[in-house]
């Protein structure tokens, strides 16, 4: 008996439409792994530029504006169709915009189009997330039904209930904090000589990815996606290596260039040459700003920070 007033509790919750870890968003913060832009759990980083949101289906498949069409899955490959807007309204509901300024709706036989050119109540969503902010749910506020990716690729809005197939999942996964921290790079040991030393090294500026669980094919995607970086860095970084990145240069946001630099070492000294690296999420930009260490023979040490090129 205790069982069955168990599972009735819990079918009237999800027929109440969500059960009792989804909660509504009410701010743009709360979608920052969807976002293009953001950067912190707590949606501290928001920044310029980050209007977007990126959708992944439960079967690894980007949502897609298409028109009449309506709302369809899609291979991940970031393109502006993937791109939505999420217009926050006074009453609560949410409008969602596609990149050529069209809204979509949910239609009386729950079928969904994406060519709305105003928003009416069939434009107006509730979106749901979960406490974690890593899945959403979309709810049609004049229906009361969710959206569903279905494994034959299109979405409808039939669903009374929240589950696998009417989750969708943000591209940002792990720790998306700003930070930079000194890289060790290159190191020349001179102690034992009474000559100069010459200590070559690769001077690398530019931008990374890391392999990671997110849809963003490369640096190149996220570039044309809109993401942007400067402003990332510049709002939010913390900063342990001192370098102001609110001057770095339009190179540091590219994709990393690399080239051979060599410096002289001093007679009697063993020299370590860090390099400063900024970190967001799976992206790695390197900048030109570097530390010179020097241990002497008598172990004592003193740097210099400096730049090359």
């Amino acid at each position: 008996m205790f069982r069955f007033a168990l599972s009735l509790l819990f079918t009237f919750a999800l027929l109440d439409g969500v059960i009792s870890e989804w909660k509504q968003v009410t701010k743009r913060e709360q979608l920052w792994r969807y976002n293009l832009g953001g950067t912190e759990g707590d949606g501290s980083g928001i920044v310029l530029g980050s209007k977007y949101i990126v959708m992944i289906s439960n079967y690894d498949w980007m949502i897609k504006a298409n028109g009449n069409i309506g709302i369809v899955q899609a291979p991940p490959q970031l393109q502006p169709m993937n791109l939505f807007q999420p217009i926050f309204m006074e009453d609560g509901t949410i409008a969602l915009m596609t990149w050529k300024n069209l809204y979509i709706s949910r239609q009386l036989d729950g079928q969904i189009r994406a060519d709305r050119l105003s928003i009416g109540s069939w434009e107006k969503f509730i979106i749901k997330i979960n406490d974690n902010e890593d899945r959403i749910a979309i709810k049609s506020n004049a229906f009361g039904t969710y959206f569903t990716g279905h494994v034959e690729s299109h979405v409808t809005a039939f669903a009374d209930a929240i589950g696998s197939d009417e989750q969708l999942r943000g591209w940002k996964t792990g720790n998306w904090s700003t930070f930079d921290y000194w890289q060790l790079i290159s190191s020349y040991d001179n102690t034992g000589s009474s000559g100069l030393g010459t200590m070559s090294f690769s001077r690398t500026i530019g931008l990374s990815k890391s392999k990671t669980e997110t849809y963003m094919e490369n640096i190149s995607d996220t570039l044309t996606a809109g993401f942007n970086f400067a402003d990332v860095f510049t709002a939010s970084v913390s900063s342990t290596t001192g370098y102001t990145w609110g001057t770095a240069t339009a190179e540091t946001f590219k994709e990393e260039t690399t080239l051979t630099i060599s410096t002289t070492v001093p007679p009697g000294k063993y020299v370590k040459l860090y390099q400063a690296f900024g970190k967001y999420g799976p992206f790695t930009v390197k900048v030109n700003h570097y530390k010179s260490v020097e241990l002497d023979n008598n172990n004592q040490e003193s740097f210099v920070i400096t730049r090359y090129g």
